[in-house]
């Protein structure tokens, strides 16, 4: 799970210098620096987790010990399920840039509740609404990130 979260972060870097990166300077202070900050994060805190994880495999392998106390046991519905969220989010970052922020957000959101269990149609649907514009509207003027809210189309041409 290391080596996935390790490789979707290094994509995800890769990746955000075409979408967020003004004047393709690595790193910069204005909207692309919250989004790097948080994949640098997630990066150094899944090779910490897989630097631990080996270094308790090498010691159970000298103790040989049979199962340790941070086992954990993954079935194929959890394996499956971590794929199906990676899946969308893949999915969610190539419809970005196509889509547009808000729909591609009102899409993920009501997947990820849907999926999660809801059942009522209106309330996944106003939340999911509710949700992507507001994040939106924070993104955009409490951070400054300036993303693409909709369409190219849907632009008013003046």
């Amino acid at each position: 799970m290391s080596l996935l979260l390790i490789a979707l972060s290094l994509v995800g870097l890769w990746v955000s210098k075409s979408e967020l990166r003004s004047g393709g300077t690595p790193f910069a202070s204005g909207e692309a620096m919250l989004p790097e900050l948080a994949l640098c994060l997630i990066l150094g805190l899944s090779i910490l987790n897989l630097v631990r994880g080996l270094m308790a495999r090498a010691d159970k392998a000298k103790t040989m010990d049979v199962g340790a106390e941070i086992d954990v046991a993954i079935a194929a519905p959890q394996i499956a399920a971590i794929l199906f969220v990676c899946g969308l989010m893949v999915a969610y970052s190539l419809a970005f840039t196509v889509i547009g922020y808000i729909p591609a957000s009102i899409v993920l959101l009501a997947v990820l509740m849907a999926s999660a269990g809801g059942r009522n149609k209106m309330a996944i649907s106003l939340v999911s609404v509710l949700v992507a514009i507001v994040l939106y509207l924070g993104l955009r003027y409490g951070l400054g990130v300036h993303a693409k809210a909709f369409p190219e189309f849907l632009a008013l041409k003046g």
